[in-house]
């Protein structure tokens, strides 16, 4: 499953969780169910804020920001990039 979460800096801490239990182990359990799913996910997430500064602050759970950091993409904002703008 391939799936973009925008904004993850702004979501709740349980959801940071358990994104971040989904990524490391490769399993979660559905809402109501105490039996675990394998599930292999490609996630794509955003953040308006660099995550290192948004875990600093606490927005973002210290797990989640170790475990997306490994594979971090920086793109600047367009108006840096006008050579991009066709």
């Amino acid at each position: 499953m391939k799936s973009l979460v925008k904004e993850v800096a702004e979501m709740s801490r349980t959801l940071q969780t358990r994104l971040g239990e989904l990524l490391t182990s490769g399993t979660f359990a559905p809402r109501g169910s105490s039996e675990p799913l394998e599930a292999e996910v490609r996630v794509l997430v955003t953040s308006s804020t660099p995550l290192a500064v948004a875990a600093t602050e606490g927005h973002l759970a210290p797990e989640l920001h170790a475990r997306l950091a490994s594979s971090c993409i920086v793109l600047p904002p367009l108006r840096d990039r006008s050579g991009d703008v066709l």
